[in-house]
This record gives C-alpha cells, structure tokens and sequence, in this order.
C-alpha cells in the first residue's frame, strides 16, 4: 500500500475541566471527548524522501500538526523514506473541534498503515502526545476519558445515541494559546472525573446535563455571541449546550434530528451550523 486516505473526526468536550500549568508548559486537564462525524479527510502517500504537506495555507510547513506527526513517527519507527501529505479541511479552525489534533492522529495511524510498522493503538496514542495534548484521544476516537495533559486514559462507557449541533460564528475565533492565558487568571472549582464516568454508563442523556462542564465558560460569560448560541439550542429543546475545548464553537445535544433541525435553522443567519451524530470508534 503506498497511499491511503483516513477520516479524520472532530471532537467536542461533554467534561474539561482545567487545573494548573505544569513543568512540561501544559495545563492538567480532566476531560470527556466524544468524537462526531464531522471530518477532515487526510491523504498520506509514500514518497522518496522527505516531508510534504498541503494544508493550511500561509503557515509554515515546519509548523503544520501534520508535518510534526510524520516527523515524530519517522525518528521513532527509523524507517526510511518520505511522505506527502494532502489535508481537505471541513471542520472550522479556532473552534475547539480538535481540527488540527485529529489531523495529526490521522497521519500517524496513515503512516502506520503504508509502512507497515505493526504499531499498536497504544504505541500511537504515545506518539500522539509528543505532537499534541489532544492528539492521544484523536487517535483513540470514540467517548475518551482523559486525565494528565490528555495522554492518560481512563475506561469509559459510549455516551448514549443522540445528534450534536454545532454552531460557529465564522468571524469569532480565539487561539487555545490565549485562552488557556485568560483561564489562569480565573478560579476554578475541583474535579471528580471517576462520577462523571460513573453517569455516563447509566447511558441516559438526561443525566448528562448536571454534570456537563466547561471551564472556558468562565471567559465567555459576558459574550453575546456565544450566549445567543446557547439560548437558541435550549429554546430548541436541547438536552444542554455548551462551549466546546477553547472555544469559540458551541454544541448542542438534542434527542431527535427534528429538534436539531429546528434548532439549526433558526441559527441560519447567524452562524455556520452542522448536524452530526456521533463517531463511535
């Protein structure tokens, strides 16, 4: 095989919450990510030698998630050859869908597939979180319990069927950089991910409400823009909606695609919607 084409899922976060900066210069998180099948399409294909990659533009390839997740895989694995890289982008940029972390997972288990190096889930999870904070639960898909900077995982039921809406002002976006900068200057309340698990095996959406958390909230309380959001989803019938990641895109949960529809069409003028279902792995 000398090419092959992943799907690569975005993500919204059900739990985050966000404790201290630690040495490595990430924040230690607490988090429930659930992958949608809103996807980014990502073409590995082997080359002679080197890496290139057609993604975003205007950004250094030296920068791009994808050129960094080819380099770590090839100084782990020391196989030889190149790579080009072709990235289709669905899923909006500054909106804490875990766009650029699922592009990098997508090419580390591309890579592995092409080169045949047998790597376990496990071993690319590793990989993952020398690229990303994020990219270990991209690589793993599905509903992921997180804990340390995202590359700690703990078992965790699926989260009941239901259709996610996702809205995104297009002119609204904040880096993760800069939102993670503004939350330290924000109190935060401790976490119990153990009896946010506990709740999701009981696989009823109702329950998931009290317990659906988002420390980036705190930056947004004053937003227009994301509070609009919110109150059109819960005025939808929405089971909750909330901020996803960073920001700045919010979801909604709803128990019927009637409901998100409804939802998503009174939100037309205002900003970019999509229907999903969830990724299950």
């Amino acid at each position: 095989m000398d090419s092959i084409t992943i799907k690569a899922p975005a993500k919204i976060n059900l739990f985050l919450a966000v404790g201290d900066k630690m040495d490595n210069g990430y924040h230690e998180i607490k988090s429930i990510m659930q992958s949608i099948n809103l996807f980014d399409t990502v073409t590995v294909t082997k080359s002679d030698s080197g890496i290139a990659v057609k993604s975003i533009r205007g950004v250094e390839q030296e920068q791009l998630i994808e050129y960094k997740a080819a380099k770590v895989f090839f100084e782990y694995t020391k196989v030889e050859g190149g790579v080009l890289i072709v990235t289709k982008k669905s899923i909006p940029s500054g909106a804490g869908l875990g766009g650029g972390s699922t592009d990098g997972a997508a090419v580390l288990i591309a890579m592995n597939e092409i080169f045949e190096t047998g790597l376990d889930r496990a071993a690319l999870c590793d990989l993952g979180s020398k690229v990303g904070a994020d990219v270990p639960s991209c690589v793993k898909k599905g509903t992921v319990a997180v804990e340390g900077f995202g590359e700690k995982f703990k078992d965790c039921a699926p989260v009941a069927d239901c259709v996610v809406l996702v809205a995104k002002k297009s002119d609204f976006e904040m880096s993760t950089k800069e939102a993670y900068a503004k939350l330290d200057k924000k109190k935060r309340e401790p976490a119990d991910l153990d009896s946010v698990i506990n709740t999701i095996s009981f696989c009823d959406l109702d329950l998931l409400k009290p317990i659906a958390r988002n420390d980036f909230e705190l930056l947004y309380k004053s937003n227009k823009e994301i509070q609009y959001l919110k109150k059109v989803m819960m005025d939808n019938e929405a089971v909750f909606s909330m901020l996803t990641g960073s920001g700045s895109a919010v979801f909604g949960i709803f128990k019927t695609n009637v409901q998100a529809k409804k939802a998503s069409a009174a939100l037309e003028d205002y900003a970019d919607t999509y229907i999903c279902k969830l990724f299950r792995r």
